[in-house]
């Protein structure tokens, strides 16, 4: 009798174990408006499925991650490629401490490093590439970042791309469809540095800008857009912009939490959540606006959070 109510109390318990999983989520918190980074406490996060909370039983400092740079050279940025080129360089020059870098130049047609890297001479390599660019040809966005998204396998929480492109797209083999696919399973964020100068935005680019901010949104990214009159910017005007896209590099592309959430077992599709930052008390906060992955791979799949 009581080996059979000790077997059946074990039967309880490991069905009880079995309810539950983890998944690893990217979760980050920026200024709205600026997109600067925002210090909180994990604690002050709060998960939810539908109207049930969830349990985050973690969060950890992200350290350090991958991060594939993607430079658009086609010929509408041929007013904008200086301001790129010196923003590269500002990139490069500060890159958090085990972080490593691919790096990408596309128009026409795209050409990709072979890996990532920790090599201060590859990264004056890559400067001196996009310094021999002259800005022509068409777009092809999307087959550039299809490509770059190999990169990253297999992928690891936290990976990021950053795109530095206008938005432009007219010449990708590769169906917006199937990217967006592509995207939602690689569980990579999209950050996106956006600059328009004085030229006039064409349709493509303003259609291009606006399916970034989609792309960024559901996977826990950011655009950046940067309006700028290269020529004309003084020098004042010059540190104000660095220091904004410098904070948004480190803390921002390369920075945030590794959030582990606690999800039911029989979870069979990927499934949407929400997260929310309570603010009370911390009047900065006020200004956050949280950054996470649109939804959570189920236990049956990878624990990467993806849309």
């Amino acid at each position: 009798m009581r080996s059979a109510l000790w077997l059946f109390l074990l039967v309880i318990l490991q069905a009880a174990v079995a309810q539950e999983c983890t998944a690893t989520a990217p979760v980050n918190v920026l200024t709205y408006d600026t997109h600067q980074p925002l210090p909180f406490q994990p604690e002050r996060l709060h998960a939810s499925i539908g109207s049930t909370s969830i349990v985050l039983s973690s969060a950890e400092k992200l350290q350090h991650n991958r991060i594939l740079i993607l430079v658009d050279v086609s010929g509408s940025m041929e007013q904008k490629l200086p301001f790129v080129r010196v923003t590269l360089q500002l990139l490069l020059q500060e890159i958090r401490i085990g972080s490593s870098v691919a790096f990408g130049f596309f128009a026409t047609e795209y050409h990709l490093t072979s890996g990532f890297t920790t090599d201060p001479k590859e990264f004056s390599n890559a400067i001196q590439e996009l310094n021999g660019y002259k800005a022509q040809g068409k777009t092809a966005l999307r087959d550039a970042l299809h490509n770059g998204l190999k990169l990253f396998n297999p992928t690891k929480p936290g990976d990021s791309v950053l795109m530095i492109t206008d938005g432009g797209e007219n010449r990708s083999e590769l169906k917006e469809s199937k990217m967006e696919k592509e995207i939602r399973e690689s569980g990579v964020r999209i950050f996106a540095l956006v600059p328009l100068g004085p030229s006039i935005v064409l349709p493509e680019e303003e259609f291009g800008a606006r399916w970034l901010e989609e792309m960024a949104n559901r996977t826990g990214g950011r655009v950046f857009t940067i309006y700028h009159n290269w020529p004309l910017m003084d020098k004042k005007w010059l540190r104000l912009v660095a220091a904004l896209i410098q904070n948004f590099w480190l803390d921002g592309v390369g920075g945030g939490y590794l959030l582990t959430v606690k999800l039911p077992s029989n979870l069979t599709k990927p499934i949407r959540w929400k997260l929310r930052l309570d603010t009370s008390g911390d009047k900065r906060l006020k200004d956050g606006t949280v950054l996470y992955p649109e939804k959570l791979m189920p236990c049956s799949g990878t624990a990467a959070a993806v849309h």
